[in-house]
């Protein structure tokens, strides 16, 4: 048989587009089309939508199963009370460490099993608000369960307690450290769907509140809401009316970012650290 022709002898007799001469029979070879390809990204393509379709629709629908299992928090229907004990925590863990602020898992469902068993009833913000607005009473011995700063482990640590008494709570919103996206906050769509199962109420809680501030020429610091701020450029301290233009602006910041994430203005205000300036005597002038 004839010899094999050499590589680079037959690669002059292709010509770009794949299309090689007629040869010595009149036979004209073209190269495929990629289908297989085409087929493959049209079906990754559709398995995107499917799975950006499922995402769209997944948190409404766990809310609507969540909510048909749980029932709404209990409270009570009799109303005699003018008067109520809030419970400020500041974070709730399964081991703190010496010092800290927060209680362990196990010290917070036994403080829980003592005010239930003390009588006390958990209430709502709107309770709250409406005895403060409009003059409602209150259930005898209510107590309204609150924590701070939408933190994640708090909220994985106490939620299976509260629902297991169909206790409501509170959770505090630092703005800034939701928009963060940190590990430690827990984020917009789970705060949502805490709101939406009605066991939980969002109060606001600062966008800066727990940034600190310059408030003197010396570098003392305090948080945002305590002191009249330091102005080094100008070499002195801000005005009355430049304290509450910033502290308003940070409120207005709070509240839109409420509205725009949930579609309501925060009920109630938490001051952060709970100070707002009554240790510093030139913030009560």
């Amino acid at each position: 048989g004839a010899a094999p022709a050499p590589f680079a002898e037959l690669e002059d007799h292709v010509r770009p587009g794949g299309r090689v001469p007629a040869s010595e029979h009149g036979e004209t070879w073209e190269r495929p089309e990629p289908v297989e390809r085409d087929r493959h990204v049209k079906a990754w393509m559709l398995f995107l939508g499917i799975v950006l379709l499922l995402v769209a629709f997944f948190q409404p629908l766990k809310i609507r199963v969540r909510k048909a299992f749980f029932k709404p928090p209990a409270t009570s229907p009799v109303r005699t009370s003018s008067a109520f004990v809030a419970l400020a925590y500041n974070g709730v863990e399964e081991a703190p460490p010496p010092g800290s602020p927060n209680v362990s898992t196990d010290m917070f469902k036994e403080q829980m099993r003592m005010l239930a068993e003390g009588g006390y009833n958990p209430v709502t913000l709107e309770d709250v608000r409406a005895f403060y607005k409009e003059g409602k009473l209150l259930p005898h011995k209510a107590v309204l369960i609150t924590f701070e700063q939408a933190k994640r482990g708090t909220y994985n640590a106490v939620r299976e307690i509260l629902q297991a008494r169909r206790w409501p709570a509170v959770m505090g919103v630092n703005t800034l450290a939701v928009k963060s996206m940190n590990q430690e906050t827990l984020v917009w769509h789970h705060l949502r769907e805490m709101k939406a199962l009605g066991f939980w109420d969002l109060a606001a809680e600062s966008a800066l509140g727990f940034s600190a501030i310059e408030t003197a020429p010396y570098d003392a610091a305090a948080t945002f809401f305590t002191s009249p701020m330091w102005l080094p450029g100008e070499n002195r301290y801000e005005t009355r009316e430049e304290f509450e233009k910033r502290v308003a602006g940070d409120h207005a910041s709070v509240i839109a970012d409420f509205e725009a994430e949930t579609q309501s203005r925060p009920v109630a205000f938490f001051f952060p650290l709970g100070n707002y300036g009554q240790y510093d005597e030139r913030a009560q002038t």
